[in-house]
């Protein structure tokens, strides 16, 4: 039965990710390596949502500072789990 319940929860949680996806992943927004490797990630429960957070957080600024550019991608999973 605990079998059950971790899969539910897999199953919700990859149900919820891939509404995220569809947020994020609009034609105007550019997918990136990193963001699909930490949505996998996360999605399989091998990273938290904060890690996610701090990870794509970190990217973001440091591709703002060296090229004063912004991914939606990468902002957009800075606030996962945010609301």
């Amino acid at each position: 039965m605990e079998e059950a319940g971790k899969f539910a929860g897999r199953s919700s949680k990859r149900k919820t990710a891939e509404q995220f996806e569809k947020q994020v992943f609009k034609s105007e927004n550019l997918h990136t390596n990193l963001g699909e490797l930490l949505i996998s990630l996360w999605v399989w429960g091998q990273i938290s949502t904060s890690q996610v957070q701090k990870i794509a957080k970190a990217a973001a600024d440091d591709l703002h500072m060296a090229f004063k550019k912004n991914l939606n991608e990468w902002d957009a999973l800075s606030n996962l789990g945010s609301t």
